[in-house]
């Protein structure tokens, strides 16, 4: 898998995106990383991958803290989670 990172045409969260993408090379127990939505009340609509339904789900996060398993669109989490 080729990489590129252009950090002048991604946003905030597409930076967050990619330190997911690279967790799951690190720690290869990210399928049990649970659901965390944060402290925070921003109430943003993010996506999670849930190991046991090998599917991504909607969320309120927070908007600060939380973990890895925190996606924003379901495509992303599909496309790095979900096996088929």
């Amino acid at each position: 898998m080729l990489l590129r990172v252009y950090p002048t045409r991604y946003t905030v969260g597409h930076i967050e995106n990619i330190k997911s993408l690279f967790k799951l090379f690190i720690d290869p127990s990210f399928e049990n990383i649970p659901l965390v939505p944060g402290p925070c009340r921003e109430y943003i609509v993010r996506w999670y991958y849930d190991p046991e339904a090998n599917a991504c789900a909607q969320f309120w996060y927070g908007g600060c803290e939380g973990n890895t398993n925190n996606f924003e669109t379901e495509a992303n989490c599909r496309n790095t989670c979900v096996y088929t």
